[in-house]
């Protein structure tokens, strides 16, 4: 399973996120299975997507990486008031992206979100 710990500000925008794990082999992929999933492969492709947009932005501050296979983190360390809106949009892709994948992959996305201010940790 690939679990997906989201942090958002108070705004619910991206503070950070962590994760960790892979999807077990999926039977009814092309060819088999043969160790691709695709809950795997469109966590990954989501995830990175919004990294690579966040750090090739020259007014944002963040940090992270992939240390190895299966892991995964990045922490937004600033931001300015102006991109807010910009983040936003990030973010909400992101989160539909992952609450998809959840919601075809029964079993192989958990998605966590804590939200800055609120005990609120539902998906």
């Amino acid at each position: 399973m690939i679990s997906c710990l989201i942090r958002l500000d108070a705004a619910g925008c991206l503070e950070g996120f962590e994760t960790s794990g892979h999807a077990p082999p999926d039977p009814s992929a092309s060819g088999g299975g043969g160790g691709v999933n695709l809950a795997c492969a469109g966590a990954t492709t989501l995830l990175r997507t919004a990294s690579r947009l966040l750090y090739l932005h020259p007014e944002l501050e963040v940090e992270g990486g992939a240390p190895e296979p299966g892991l995964m983190r990045l922490v937004v360390r600033r931001v300015p008031e102006s991109l807010q809106p910009w983040l936003q949009g990030v973010t909400e892709f992101l989160l539909a992206g992952l609450r998809d994948l959840q919601a075809e992959h029964t079993g192989a996305v958990d998605i966590t979100i804590r939200r800055k201010g609120t005990t609120d940790h539902g998906t």
